[in-house]
């Protein structure tokens, strides 16, 4: 499952149709509505991606004769890619070659950012909407049977300050504990996400370290402890082998620093041009599932959460697929995603992990595409 800002589909889901399980989105009444895969994509595009559907996975990069054609004649016509959730999408959809995947549009509740701040009525209100919002995403999750799930978003009071502001509120700014008492209303949903039975999920890791009571969602441990928080790091060259063991921890460049996340995702993208990459960088699929691309950018936690999520799957169908998907599996894969065998880390865990560079993810190991990338155009 996927749950991030989906308000609407890029073309490249008409080509990848055959793996969305299904799309949803809440309505402003509050009532969750399962979307039709409608974009509105000129007759001949919608005919050609149409007909590069197959029941079986076939990497973008087969499609890469079709790319340039393609993008001079429909590029003006897509705006949906530029989605925050569509970059998560394309990188999953591209990792997870026998995964369905079931995508929602992460709620933005009816309730004015201003009213649901600053006045009890409409905390009470958030709440009981949070709470209809939560029960939904655990119907979703059983009538899927999901066991994974990945959430590159998050908020915390100094993002709620910036929210007021930029919504122009009347009167006074809220105390602290107004803020905190926002969060605590919308709490129910990350419950769901992250504390339903027989569900890993992962998030992304927030920039910032604040303190519980300032950012109660980015705190390691209970009550989310089906949830993994992913941090980012950026190296052509990271010196991990398959186990996350180096001579050195020392990276230049990495969100958040050591402690806010529970596992940091090499990107192999060390410049936002993705002109400076490694043996196989974070890649995703273009707006029409035809080619790949470097994910930029190299320290991004958004798009770290998702390849930590195809990580932890790998770990699941290569060591224990004959297993139950329980509870007592999820710890066990939690272990193995960052082992005890770094001298030198906090308790020795291997919290930095380059699985891209070994082929840790279903894609690589199954063979779907080469483990050196090379440019494609």
């Amino acid at each position: 499952m996927l749950i991030d800002d989906l308000p609407a589909l890029s073309f490249d889901v008409i080509r990848y149709q055959n793996r969305v399980a299904g799309y949803y989105r809440w309505r402003a009444d509050g009532t969750l509505d399962e979307s039709p895969y409608v974009m509105n994509a000129p007759k001949t595009l919608r005919d050609v991606l149409t007909e590069l559907q197959s029941p079986e996975f076939v990497p973008a990069e087969r499609y890469v004769a079709l790319a340039p054609a393609l993008r001079a004649n429909y590029s003006s016509f897509d705006v949906n890619s530029l989605a925050h959730g569509m970059t998560t999408f394309d990188i999953l959809v591209e990792h997870l070659p026998h995964h369905a995947l079931v995508l929602v549009n992460a709620p933005l509740s009816s309730e004015s950012t201003c009213d649901s701040v600053a006045s009890p009525d409409g905390r009470a209100r958030l709440r009981t909407r949070y709470e209809s919002y939560a029960s939904d995403i655990r119907d979703l999750i059983a009538k899927h049977n999901v066991h994974y799930l990945n959430y590159s978003g998050g908020i915390d009071v100094p993002a709620m300050k910036r929210n007021w502001n930029e919504a122009h509120c009347s009167g006074n700014v809220p105390s602290d504990e107004e803020f905190r008492s926002y969060l605590d209303a919308i709490s129910p949903f990350y419950e769901a996400m992250f504390a339903t039975k027989n569900v890993i999920a992962t998030q992304a890791a927030n920039y910032d370290q604040f303190s519980a009571e300032d950012a109660p969602f980015d705190q390691a441990g209970p009550p989310y402890s089906g949830r993994v928080r992913v941090g980012a790091i950026a190296s052509v060259a990271s010196g991990l082998d398959e186990r996350g063991v180096a001579a050195s921890y020392d990276f230049e460049k990495m969100r958040p620093s050591l402690g806010g996340a529970d596992v940091y995702i090499n990107s192999g993208i060390e410049d936002r041009r993705g002109k400076e990459l490694g043996p196989m960088p974070s890649l995703r699929a273009d707006v029409f599932g035809t080619t790949v691309f470097p994910a930029l950018t190299g320290t991004s936690t958004s798009w770290a959460a998702p390849v930590a999520l195809a990580h932890l799957i790998t770990l699941r169908e290569s060591r224990h697929a004959s297993e139950l998907f329980d509870d007592a599996l999820i710890r066990k894969l939690t272990e193995e995603l960052t082992p005890l065998e770094c001298d030198g880390l906090p308790d020795r865990r291997c919290v930095f992990q380059d699985p891209l560079l070994h082929g840790q993810v279903e894609d690589l190991r199954l063979g779907y595409r080469p483990r050196v990338f090379t440019p494609l155009e």
